[in-house]
């Protein structure tokens, strides 16, 4: 049935304003957009929480070592990118490993140029996946690195241009054709860099060979007597005929002393054992056997956890247990929901890195220009904060696009490989490199994005006013005449921002409107005081000072269920307190 026209509604009542204060709820897509908590976000793009109780606009991206373009000068397009770390000049310096394809190249954290390592991987080579180690049998402390279709090499670290391969004469295991050494593709450290772990064997798919102590490329301690593997040394086979069927191994990496191997759909821990009192060895326990790892660069690793993808979300394990923490934005990774399917059009390519308490993962959406069509590397992310817990105690969520991102999505930040930056001496958050240019940014400085502005978007609840509109809620129409967000900005002189609201109803009409937030005379000046759910603002000198913005539709914003949606551009941070709408209710014509 057709909706009425507009002049048969009734004469707006007395307007009321109804506060939306504290959006801190984070974004959350379980819900219907009706049924959202006052606090909540139906989107949230290119902002998160930089302070309790309001939202801002993320740090932006810039080139990295190469200032001009962020080329590595590899040619291609970025693979992945590692962090090493090494004493140069007496101190502890980062050193990044850039991939594009079969080519490799270092530089320093805060250099200005790369150095090519003028080995070539093999062809086909996968992302690859490092670990340090001294090894006494080189004389030199080493960084091991796996690529799934090679031998593992050995890096040396800044001052070498080559790799140097390990080998079957120097103690390197051989693969399950007995023939040629193993060409694993994931390796950690365990114990305090005791013991060499690798795993990923394309012949030997549940295999985990762990190094004798200290000695990262002698492996004649074997996980068993037995003789059925060939060659002298016999590897774990993790969650091998265990009845649990968790397929093959996607990752492996240490945690608390303890190794931690992801299968494709089981979780594993290996736990140091004495055997017999004398010779040691890793005892293996179940710590899933219904969820693994999907992706195997979507892990990252925290002080008493990791995160990682599994087939329906995202999860994080102590390696104990498993608890999801995307169960509130479950459209980004769960199909079997509304019989759309998942966001995620491909899991096997989605990255992740830990962003101090955040933990961030990019994966592959398609391109807006071929909606549906994965585009075979990741084109859009999704960001989890642990220190900002939702209504339902979980990590605060919200999405991360490029700089010129749009509602609802662009393809703008094609994210191949990223790594965090820890160093004493590292700025910034994390790098990361380009799946489609050789490319390389820094991410976490400014809010200027490789020189333009950042496009940031969120909207509310979609309302049907009770407090308007009381037990008739869900069938009179309401009347939006204004709206004000309160906005804080570090805008000095004559600085101005442009807003743009729009307003959606049940009708499924929008209309929209902008406005400039008030000039702002000098840092020293208050416009307007307030409380925004557990925040007070502009009351006393160290107060965050803040502008209330007023922006009335530029058409008649009626409906049932309004929704509102504020988004802007530019290379200014601000930070969104809270929006009050001043809505009317609209009797019925008798």
């Amino acid at each position: 049935m057709a909706e009425p026209s507009k002049n048969l509604k009734g004469v707006p009542q007395p307007p009321l304003w109804v506060e939306y204060a504290d959006p801190s709820g984070g974004l959350n897509t379980k819900r219907d957009v009706h049924a959202l908590d006052r606090n909540m976000l139906a989107v949230s793009i290119n902002g998160w929480p930089a302070y309790d109780n309001v939202v801002a606009k993320r740090p932006a991206s810039a080139y990295y070592i190469n200032a001009t373009n962020g080329a590595t000068g590899l040619g291609g397009a970025g693979t992945t990118i590692v962090a090493t770390r090494w004493v140069v000049g007496g101190l502890s310096t980062t050193v990044l490993l850039a991939q594009n394809g079969v080519k490799l190249a270092f530089a320093a954290v805060g250099a200005s140029s790369w150095t090519d390592i003028s080995t070539s991987m093999g062809a086909g080579a996968k992302r690859i996946h490092v670990a340090q180690m001294f090894d006494p049998l080189s004389g030199a402390n080493q960084c091991f690195i796996c690529n799934g279709v090679d031998l593992p090499w050995m890096w040396a670290g800044p001052g070498n241009t080559t790799l140097t391969q390990t080998s079957v004469a120097n103690g390197l295991p051989v693969n399950h054709g007995g023939a040629n050494g193993i060409t694993p593709r994931f390796v950690t450290t365990v114990g305090n860099n005791s013991v060499l772990v690798y795993s990923g064997e394309p012949t030997e798919p549940t295999g985990v060979y762990i190094s004798n102590a200290f000695y990262p490329q002698a492996f004649t301690q074997s996980a068993s007597t037995a003789t059925n593997y060939p060659g002298a040394y016999q590897p774990y086979l993790v969650g091998y005929n265990d009845g649990v069927n968790g397929g093959s191994v996607t990752g492996i990496t240490s945690l608390q002393g303890n190794i931690i191997c992801l299968k494709e759909s089981a979780i594993y821990r290996g736990q140091f054992v004495n055997v017999y009192g004398t010779t040691y060895g890793f005892q293996w326990q179940n710590v899933s056997a219904t969820r693994g790892m999907v992706a195997p660069e979507s892990i990252a690793g925290f002080d008493t956890y990791i995160v990682f993808l599994s087939n329906d979300g995202v999860y994080y394990t102590d390696g104990y247990q498993i608890q999801q923490i995307s169960a509130n934005v479950p459209t980004f990774f769960d199909g079997s929901l509304n019989g759309y399917g998942p966001l995620c059009l491909s899991y096997p390519t989605a990255v992740g890195v830990r962003c101090g308490s955040r933990y961030i993962i990019w994966y592959d959406r398609g391109l807006p220009s071929v909606p549906g069509v994965a585009a075979g590397y990741p084109t859009s992310g999704v960001w989890f904060d642990f220190a900002k817990p939702d209504i339902d105690l979980l990590p605060q969520a919200g999405e991360m696009h490029g700089a010129l991102s749009q509602y609802p999505f662009s393809a703008a930040m094609p994210v191949a490989g990223a790594c965090q930056l820890n160093g004493p001496y590292d700025t910034g958050l994390f790098v990361w490199t380009s799946a489609t240019a050789d490319q390389v940014a820094l991410f976490g400085l400014g809010f200027a994005e490789f020189g333009g502005g950042i496009s940031t978007t969120f909207a509310g609840p979609a309302d049907r006013f009770p407090q308007v509109a009381q037990d008739s809620a869900f069938f009179d129409y309401k009347h939006v005449n204004s709206a004000r967000f309160a906005i804080a900005a570090a805008l000095t002189g004559t600085a101005q921002l442009t807003f743009t609201a729009t307003f959606t109803t049940d009708f499924l009409l929008t209309t929209a409107a902008s406005a400039l937030t008030p000039v702002i005379p000098g840092m020293g000046a208050t416009f307007g005081t307030g409380i925004f759910g557990t925040s007070m603002f502009g009351a006393g000198g160290a107060a965050t000072l803040y502008a209330p913005l007023t922006i009335i539709p530029s058409s008649s914003a009626d409906g049932r269920v309004i929704q509102t949606m504020i988004s802007e551009t530019s290379e200014t941070e601000w930070l969104l307190l809270g929006y009050c709408l001043e809505v009317s209710r609209r009797l019925p014509v008798q």
